[in-house]
């Protein structure tokens, strides 16, 4: 087996979020990508089969349970996949897609000449619905004063591939603030049924840019770096609010984390979908000595 360690949503080794991307996932059981997960400890493991749908079928595990879609292990994916030359390019630029257990995802992959590599991909339509919890429980939670709440943005859900908690603070210094209760967090993101809690503040200079955190204690994640799957779903939300300006945004998430990384988003108002677009390198190649 050869494992792959990629730092997505960067140009730079050890900065952005690391994913595991294992090849021939059709080796393996799912016991077995578990453990692998489990043994790699990235936030997600991307296991990569062909696909009877799509070009490729690709499974997400984070280091205790599968989930449906991960936006920076896709990321991930297909910048091994480039790198591999498992790709057909054309003039710099290669369509492939996947299949995954949140539906199959258009992507596009462009070679610069300097050999950088940019990936997007077109997520699922949007759905949106009200959170089921009130701003006191949401402040209490992240350990904050319910008045450092942004009421510009109402509390909501928003699903491009998974469910994610919205949830708007009125500064980058009450985001960077946060110590949240690991347990009373969980306890709202379950109920809900959502991934992670999206918390996010606007740049006060750049309105087309934005300031996130994102957490999920519930799946063994206590601070995403980069959340490709919550960057589609925050666009959305924005959209379905009208608090977007223009098509698109930039989302700068991991500061706090030592791990800076910047998500590109844009959203058709026509087919309600995003579009999620990134960049990645390669930091570790890990080979089984078996």
């Amino acid at each position: 087996m050869k494992a792959y360690l990629v730092d997505a949503f960067t140009e730079n080794r050890f900065e952005g979020n690391s994913a595991g991307v294992v090849l021939e996932g059709q080796r393996y059981s799912a016991t077995d990508k578990q453990k692998i997960a489990a043994e790699i400890k990235a936030s997600e493991t991307a296991f990569i089969s062909k696909s009877n749908v799509a070009d490729w079928l690709v499974e997400f595990f984070t280091p205790t349970a599968p989930i449906d879609f991960c936006g920076h292990a896709t990321v991930a994916t297909f910048y091994i996949l480039a790198k591999e030359g498992l790709l057909t390019f054309q003039d710099g630029v290669a369509h492939s897609s996947e299949e995954t257990k949140a539906g199959t995802i258009p992507m596009v992959v462009r070679k610069a000449n300097d050999g950088k590599i940019s990936i997007e991909m077109t997520q699922r339509k949007l759905q949106s619905a009200d959170l089921e919890s009130t701003a006191e429980e949401l402040a209490l939670a992240l350990k904050i004063d319910v008045a450092q709440l942004d009421t510009r943005y109402p509390i909501a859900k928003s699903n491009t591939g998974n469910w994610h908690a919205m949830i708007g603070v009125n500064s980058r210094d009450v985001l960077n603030s946060i110590e949240y209760d690991a347990g009373l967090l969980s306890q709202i993101l379950i109920r809900a049924g959502c991934v992670t809690a999206h918390v996010f503040s606007a740049d006060a200079a750049n309105s087309m840019t934005y300031h996130a955190r994102n957490f999920c204690p519930h799946i063994g994640i206590p601070e995403d770096p980069a959340t490709g799957s919550a960057a589609g779903a925050f666009i959305g939300y924005l959209a379905a609010h009208k608090l977007l300006e223009g098509d698109s945004i930039v989302i700068l998430q991991g500061e706090q984390m030592g791990r800076p990384s910047k998500i590109f988003a844009s959203f058709d108002p026509e087919k309600q979908q995003p579009v999620v677009r990134g960049h990645a390198v390669a930091s570790f190649v890990l080979v089984d000595p078996g």
